[in-house]
């Protein structure tokens, strides 16, 4: 059980909010939690929660005073709940849960309300996904042709519409002035029926399929979209994030639609410490089922090795099995490491005699 320290939810979340904020990806986001964790003396998913619920509060009306919440984080935890479903009738009952002036019971009754008017309307929703689609299809061909080739960093290119692929579907290729293909772009406005991650985990694995293809993969979402997010969340922790995966939104400027890359992994954080969340985490059972559940985690299969550049020995780490890459050099061919735009090449060296 938590040990709790002296003073509110909310003030304590105010505490550690500039080291979040602070935040910049390189070191392990866990840690991080533990560690605030143990200055406050609460547990990390309790301090996690904590912290979710604050974020949501400040969005919804802005940065309080601890004064200003008696409620508890799980007022607001509610509160978020019922925003999903009915945002109009979330904040208008946010000032009551502040001042603790509902109870959770009161709450979870107006969530059920709202989740059974939801689930009768499914038909309709459909119809409205099919509709904003369309739209942000539209947008997305707006927003592509101001914008060009240049903002993929292609002068002079041309942007093409794939308008039917059996192993990627409907996309944009980016063309330099020689024709080649060098960058896959896809539209994507997210799907309302799946939770964000698990629609984040299927544009994941698009992303690689392309990848083999493009040097270069870009997404564009809706401004406002969860589902960016979440995806950038995925990229982050499989170390992908802005290396060769990029991710964008639709912004309205004076001349029009434009692209902005997502280059912020704050939320990332926030998933992070959401439970504890794990995306390459994994539960099951033994197909005898007398064994008890077993958990593990995802690690992805990498290979190591070594080659001289200018003297110095280079480690090459790579998820290339050794027997292909013997097989594409040779075991007897030496090697020079090439680098050129932040990447690695080997190129065989010729043999002499």
């Amino acid at each position: 059980m938590s040990k709790r320290k002296k003073g509110p939810w909310y003030a304590i979340y105010r505490q550690v909010l500039p080291t979040l904020d602070a935040y910049d990806g390189r070191d392990s986001i866990n840690l991080l939690v533990q560690k605030l964790a143990e200055e406050h003396s609460y547990e990390p998913k309790v301090l996690s929660r904590m912290i979710r619920a604050g974020r949501f509060l400040d969005r919804l009306v802005g940065p309080l005073t601890p004064d200003d919440v008696r409620g508890g984080y799980a007022h607001i935890e509610y509160i978020q709940r019922l925003y999903e479903l009915e945002p109009e009738e979330a904040s208008s009952l946010v000032g009551m849960a502040i001042s603790k002036k509902v109870t959770l019971e009161a709450l979870q009754a107006i969530i059920d309300k709202y989740s059974d008017r939801l689930a009768q309307s499914d038909s309709g929703k459909r119809s409205k996904a099919r509709t904003l689609i369309s739209e942000h299809d539209r947008n997305t061909v707006v927003a592509l042709t101001l914008c060009g080739t240049e903002f993929f960093g292609i002068s002079s290119g041309e942007i093409v519409r794939v308008e039917r692929s059996d192993v990627l579907g409907q996309f944009f290729i980016v063309t330099d002035q020689q024709g080649r293909s060098s960058t896959a772009i896809f539209s994507r406005l997210g799907d309302t029926s799946r939770k964000a991650i698990k629609a984040a985990a299927e544009l994941l694995k698009l992303a690689k399929t392309a990848r083999s293809y493009f040097d270069q993969v870009w997404f564009v979402f809706p401004e406002s979209s969860e589902l960016v997010h979440e995806f950038a969340f995925l990229a982050n922790e499989e170390s992908l994030f802005r290396s060769w995966l990029h991710l964008s939104t639709l912004v309205s400027e004076s001349d029009g639609l434009a692209l902005r890359e997502v280059t912020s992994l704050r939320h990332a954080l926030s998933r992070v410490m959401e439970d504890g969340a794990d995306p390459l985490a994994w539960s099951g059972h033994p197909l005898h089922e007398i064994k008890p559940a077993l958990h593990g985690t995802l690690i992805k299969s990498t290979y190591t090795f070594t080659a001289v550049h200018r003297g110095a020995t280079i480690a090459l780490v790579t998820d290339m099995p050794a027997e292909t890459l013997k097989s594409l050099i040779g075991d007897d061919t030496s090697v020079d490491v090439v680098y050129e735009k932040d990447r690695a090449t080997l190129v065989r060296r010729a043999h002499t005699v």
